[in-house]
C-alpha cells in the first residue's frame, strides 16, 4: 500500500512536470513568434524608408531638370508647378525636395534657387531685395552662383543677339535708376530715340522689345493716368527678376563706364578742333 501511495505520487509528480513542460514550451513558441514578427516589420519598415529614399532621389532630379528647363526659357516657376507637375503624391515634401534640388545645381551646375522678391509700385520697395515679413511670392528662379572669374565672354559664349538685348536691357535699368528709381513711358521714349532705338531700330519693335522684359520680371510697369482723350501714361521700376539677378553695383559701373567714354570723346572732339 505505502509503495502504491508512492507511485502514486510519483505519478502526480510527472503530470505535474509534463504539464509544467508544456507550458514553458508554448511560452517560449508565442515569444519566438512575437520575436519574429517584430523583425519582419522592422525589415518591412526599412525597406519603406529605402523605397521613399530612392523615390526622393528621382523626386530631386526631376525638380532639378524642371528648373533647368524653365531656366532655358528664361522664365520662372511657382512652387505649386512643382508639387502638381514634379511631386505629384509626395508633395508634402517640398521643403525636402528644394534643399535637395539646391545642394544638386550648386555642385554641379554652379547654380542656386532664389525666390523672387515681391514688388509693389512704390519705387522706394525696389532695392529691397529680401521679401517683407509675411510676404512670399511662391516664384523661383535660377541664379547662378559661380564666380565672376568663370562668366567671363571667352568661357560662356553668348551671341551678339544676346548682348544686344542685354545692353538694351542694362540702359533701360540705369535710365530708371537715375531718374529716382522710375521713369515715365513719355521719358523713357525720349530716351530711348536719342539712342536711335525706335520702331525701325535693329533691336526691332520697341514696344514689343519692353514688353518682353516686362513679361521675363526685369521691369515693371504701372498706369499713372487713364483720362479721355490723353495718352495713357505708364511708371516703369525694376522688375524682381532685375532686383534679383542684376546687382546695383553691375548698373552703377555701366553708368560710369559709358559717362566715362562719353566724356573721353568729347575730349577727343576738342582735342581736334583745337589742333
Amino acid at each position: 500500500m505505502e509503495r502504491r501511495g508512492k507511485r502514486a505520487r510519483y505519478n502526480d509528480s510527472d503530470e505535474e512536470f509534463d504539464n509544467h513542460g508544456e507550458g514553458s514550451s508554448t511560452q517560449y513558441g508565442s515569444t519566438q513568434q512575437t520575436s519574429t514578427q517584430s523583425t519582419q516589420k522592422t525589415s518591412a519598415r526599412s525597406l519603406d524608408q529605402d523605397m521613399n529614399s530612392e523615390e526622393m532621389d528621382r523626386k530631386i532630379k526631376d525638380f532639378v531638370r524642371y528648373a533647368l528647363a524653365c531656366q532655358f526659357k528664361k522664365k520662372s516657376f511657382r512652387r505649386d508647378e512643382i508639387n502638381k507637375k514634379v511631386l505629384l503624391d509626395m508633395s508634402r515634401y517640398y521643403g525636402k525636395a528644394l534643399e535637395g534640388a539646391r545642394k544638386k545645381l550648386k555642385t554641379v551646375f554652379g547654380m542656386d534657387i532664389v525666390e523672387l522678391p515681391v514688388v509693389k509700385d512704390k519705387p522706394a520697395m525696389m532695392l529691397n531685395t529680401q521679401p517683407s515679413k509675411g510676404a512670399t511670392s511662391g516664384v523661383y528662379m535660377l541664379r547662378s552662383h559661380l564666380k565672376e572669374i568663370y562668366t567671363l565672354p571667352h568661357i560662356i559664349e553668348r551671341s551678339p543677339e544676346e548682348y544686344e538685348k542685354a545692353g538694351l536691357l542694362y540702359v533701360i535699368l540705369a535710365l530708371i535708376f537715375v531718374n529716382e528709381r522710375q521713369v515715365s513711358s513719355s521719358e523713357l521714349y525720349s530716351h530711348l530715340d536719342r539712342l536711335h532705338i525706335t520702331k525701325d531700330s535693329s533691336f526691332g519693335e520697341r514696344e514689343k522689345i519692353i514688353e518682353n522684359f516686362m513679361r521675363g520680371g526685369y521691369i515693371k510697369r504701372s498706369k499713372v493716368s487713364d483720362e479721355e482723350g490723353d495718352e495713357i501714361e505708364y511708371n516703369y521700376i525694376w522688375g524682381p527678376k532685375a532686383m534679383v539677378e542684376i546687382p546695383i553695383q553691375n548698373i552703377v559701373e555701366f553708368i560710369t563706364d559709358v559717362s566715362r567714354s562719353g566724356v573721353m570723346r568729347r575730349l577727343e572732339q576738342l582735342k581736334s578742333i583745337i589742333m
